[in-house]
């Protein structure tokens, strides 16, 4: 008697945890998803140069790797 309770007691939890297993791994699979998320914005910052002994600056997209506006004399 005492034998069968605790056979009954061990495939209970198995089973139960085994559906637990599941859920979390459902769960994983939707934050997965959710991580690939890019960027919302394009990253614009500035790039200065000193030509002829004068500092100009000049936006550049890190984003697209391309030149934003042109050359501004920085004072």
């Amino acid at each position: 008697m005492r034998k069968s309770i605790s056979i009954l007691l061990v495939s209970i939890v198995v089973w139960g945890s085994s559906n637990l297993v599941q859920v979390s791994s459902d769960q994983m699979k939707n934050t997965e998803q959710e991580i690939i998320i890019g960027p919302k914005k394009d990253d614009i910052r500035y790039v200065y140069e000193i030509q002829g002994g004068e500092i100009y600056k000049r936006l550049y997209n890190y984003s697209k790797n391309k030149w934003v506006g042109d050359w501004i004399l920085c004072e």
